[in-house]
């Protein structure tokens, strides 16, 4: 792969690349203040699409439906102004991808892209730059499948993927830090630590393994965060709870240190800027949102502490942060299977700090009064 740049990816929003989040059961992204974009999957199987464009939320009432048939939590990127990208496993556990252009949703009309592979887990998306995609899921032997868009075509192929080996309890985590950058990591299934592999521009390093970067054992699926050139942070749940923490200062890791909390699994992490880190997420004992952001130089309310958001859900949040606006948007499922959504304004939470808006119902997703997704190719989709 010496002459194909690799993408980037994940976690949860717009911040120094577009990135995307796998365990939420919602997407969330921002291409730019003020558009918000949500996905999510009714419980027909269906995705349901929602958006804010800065005069409210559309649709009003419901949700857009996709029609999409879907097996597994979807994951959505942007890589600039009006551009969505998204990707979801289905039939044959393959994955499929839709992207907005401006203008329509392609491939036009009822059809969403096959790209083939066979996925056990939900994938991992990012861009680095305009035109450039790479997708991360594993497979069935249990090593991690990679896929780019180079700008020009799919590599290797529609419908060929890249095995990358190893030998994974989790779901990848993904980050790149700027153009030609990507890092990968994921839960040893032997060990219980975290792997680490990443693209340097020209090769994977370490070229035919993995490098270890010890901790745990740990549990669910770790995430990974960068505020910019150099910096990476990895996060990742011990088999009590706790949050730990490992970063790349763009000269040596520091870590692991232990957060504290009761997780399941890493909790969503983003970076308004250069310094700055919001973590929200679902503790296991309580079923409330908790959340702690770093100023720069304290954590706050302390360094193993948390706020308690309330809420009643069972599923981890999404965040969306626009870098450098100090605005973020916590969107979640709760268990009357309504979407909550809580905004932190930059100086107080909104509705509250432990109150939260309803956006709409998922078990009643699209209202009869709605117009039909089905009435409108634009935002019919099928797989092939």
């Amino acid at each position: 792969m010496s002459n194909i740049k690799l993408l980037t990816n994940v976690l949860v929003a717009a911040q120094a690349v577009a990135a995307a989040v796998s365990n939420a059961p919602i997407a969330a992204l921002s291409w730019g203040s003020p558009r918000v974009d949500l996905f999510g999957i009714a419980d027909d199987k269906s995705i349901w699409h929602k958006f804010e464009t800065g005069h409210g939320w559309e649709p009003s009432s419901g949700f857009e439906n996709m029609n999409a048939t879907a097996f597994g939590y979807p994951v959505a990127v942007s890589w600039g102004q009006n551009r969505l990208d998204y990707f979801h496993i289905g039939k044959k556990n393959a994955a499929f991808h839709k992207f907005w252009d401006g203008t329509n949703w392609m491939p036009a009309g009822k059809y969403s892209e096959r790209l083939e592979g066979e996925f056990t887990s939900a994938l991992a998306v990012a861009s680095w730059d305009t035109n450039r995609l790479d997708i991360v899921g594993k497979g069935t032997e249990d090593s991690y499948l990679h896929k780019a868009w180079t700008g020009t075509s799919w590599y290797p192929g529609v419908t060929e993927w890249e095995d990358l080996g190893g030998n994974f309890s989790s779901a990848p985590a993904v980050v790149s830090w700027g153009p030609n950058r990507f890092d990968i990591f994921g839960i040893s299934a032997e060990s219980g630590s975290i792997l680490h592999k990443y693209w340097n521009g020209d090769l994977w390093i370490p070229t035919g393994s993995w490098e270890d970067l010890g901790g745990g054992p740990f549990i669910g699926t770790p995430s990974a965060t960068s505020w910019g050139a150099g910096r990476f942070d990895v996060w990742a749940v011990g088999k009590d709870g706790q949050l730990n923490h490992l970063f790349w200062d763009g000269s040596a890791y520091q870590g692991w240190e232990e957060m504290g909390g009761s997780f399941d699994s890493a909790p969503t992490v983003v970076h308004w800027d250069v310094g700055k880190i919001d973590i929200v997420g679902l503790f296991n004992d309580d079923s409330h949102y908790h959340s702690k952001a770093f100023d720069g130089s304290n954590w706050w309310p302390s360094f193993d502490g948390y706020f308690d958001k309330g809420g009643d859900f069972s599923s981890p949040p999404a965040v969306v942060a626009n870098k450098g606006t100090n605005f973020l948007y916590v969107f979640g499922v709760g268990s009357d299977g309504k979407v909550k959504m809580n905004i932190w304004n930059g100086n107080a939470w909104e509705p509250s700090g432990d109150s939260y808006w309803d956006l709409g119902d998922t078990t009643n997703p699209y209202p009869s009064s709605l117009r039909s997704a089905e009435d409108d190719d634009t935002f019919h989709v099928q797989e092939f």
